[in-house]
């Protein structure tokens, strides 16, 4: 996404009065995601809800019938609703409060570039039972609700996200220009249109509300275990009884999802809230392409149910698990060995081992560090990542094989994971320099061992 990110990130990170030029291509590629992105997700709800899941089915019927295939396209596009609105607010405020209000401990994020480290309370746990304690009661005890209410409101949500999800990206954008957090953690690109999709604050916040964290772990990663049991409610009500597809798909996110606010802690040192800036790539992205593409597999279920043998369905669970336990073994390692200071743990059973490392933030001052190569970590520079694509790939495979597009996730997150473990060689090449090279000599693979 950002060719010119190997000399914007020379040092750690670069200061507010650095404004690298972008090229044109990427100034159009900026453009081309702005504009793509909402009507690339329009049409798979269309294909999906219009066409059965069948991702060719409004493009071969435009080509059989174009005048009329194309009234019915549109007839079948997501329009906006008060209740739509109304739903999305009402779930946007309820997050928010939850984040402002629940107790929980503090933990403290990553160093930023221009030597910030920030503090975050992390409640995320908490809040997630909370909400589904809550929509519980209002749907099966206080009746103010049915339980397939996001179901039946599809459509509305999606242009609510969609409006919520570009003025939250335009909020930021403004301001990063005028009341940014830390000035001197900001990025320029020197496009607007680059900017206002990759970001340029890193982490900006209205005093301690953290806007990335709230919008990624709260709006988006909440929704998603959310959606996912409303369709489950619909596929019931539509058929009686629930497919062991449908209960396969929802324990595998459930245990996905409920990972992340278990080790909150955990998150705010990753990518996401470390380098990523908050840009339309992520406020959108949080709001709308998680919480709408990657449901895609039970949304797919409740019109295409899948009758999966408990022979099937204990395979998939058992492949969706294993991915787990190795993403979960991966990155409880590198967590253990942060924090014991590095190299006074025990990492799979020996005394862990690195690659001593140093760097210079923006304010001038030298962090010490080291990278670990023991466990999972001697295998791949990025093991959590095999992990990550196993899962995805058991998501999809609840499915069947009677479409490809409930398999969008198990294609889309290798490239993500690829452009992020390319991201990551360029900005730990340009912050470690020599001992980043000393560490790919002692693990040469960057995500599978023997392959790349």
């Amino acid at each position: 996404m950002m060719p010119n990110e190997a000399r914007i990130m020379r040092s750690v990170g670069a200061s507010s009065r650095d404004r690298t030029k972008v090229g044109g291509w990427t100034v159009a590629g900026s453009v081309a995601l702005l504009l793509g992105a909402p009507l690339c997700l329009a049409y798979v709800w269309i294909s999906v809800r219009a066409y059965g899941g069948a991702l060719s089915g409004p493009l071969a019927a435009l080509a059989a019938d174009g005048p009329r295939a194309l009234r019915d396209l549109l007839a079948a596009a997501p329009r906006p609703t008060v209740s739509g609105f109304a739903i999305f607010a009402a779930w946007y405020l309820l997050q928010a409060v939850l984040m402002l209000v629940l107790p929980g401990r503090t933990a403290l994020g990553a160093v930023t570039p221009a030597g910030h480290r920030l503090e975050y309370r992390v409640n995320g746990a908490l809040a997630w039972l909370v909400t589904h304690g809550l929509l519980y009661l209002a749907a099966f005890q206080w009746r103010l609700f049915r339980p397939t209410i996001v179901y039946e409101h599809w459509g509305g949500l999606f242009v609510a996200a969609n409006t919520v999800g570009v003025l939250v990206a335009l909020a930021a954008y403004w301001k990063a220009q005028r009341a940014p957090t830390h000035a001197d953690d900001r990025r320029f690109g020197g496009s607007v249109f680059h900017d206002f999709l990759a970001g340029i604050e890193l982490n900006p916040r209205i005093g301690r509300f953290d806007l990335k964290l709230f919008h990624i772990g709260r709006v988006g990663m909440s929704a998603w275990t959310v959606i996912n049991l409303s369709f489950a409610a619909q596929q019931y009500a539509m058929l009686g009884r629930l497919t062991a597809s449908m209960l396969v798909l929802n324990v595998l996110q459930l245990v996905y999802v409920l990972d992340l606010f278990w080790r909150e802690d955990w998150y705010v040192r990753t990518i996401d809230i470390q380098h990523d800036r908050f840009g339309f790539y992520l406020a959108w992205g949080s709001v709308v392409w998680l919480p709408f593409m990657y449901t895609l597999p039970a949304a797919y279920l409740v019109t295409n149910p899948v009758d999966l043998s408990p022979a099937a369905a204990g395979a998939i669970l058992a492949l969706g698990l294993a991915g787990y336990a190795i993403f979960l073994s991966a990155n409880r390692q590198r967590d253990r060995f942060r924090q014991t200071g590095g190299g006074r743990c025990r990492i799979a059973g020996r005394d862990a081992t690195f690659v001593p490392a140093r760097y210079v933030s923006d304010d001038g001052r030298v962090h010490v560090t080291r990278l670990l190569t023991s466990g999972w970590w001697a295998l791949s520079r990025h093991p959590n990542y095999i992990g990550d694509v196993v899962m995805a790939a058991a998501f999809s495979l609840t499915c069947g094989f009677g479409h490809v597009l409930p398999y969008f996730y198990a294609v889309y997150l290798p490239v993500l994971l690829v452009h992020r473990a390319w991201r990551d060689e360029v900005r730990c090449r340009a912050k470690y320099g020599a001992a980043w090279d000393a560490y790919r000599a002692a693990v040469p693979a960057r995500i599978v061992p023997g392959v790349w």
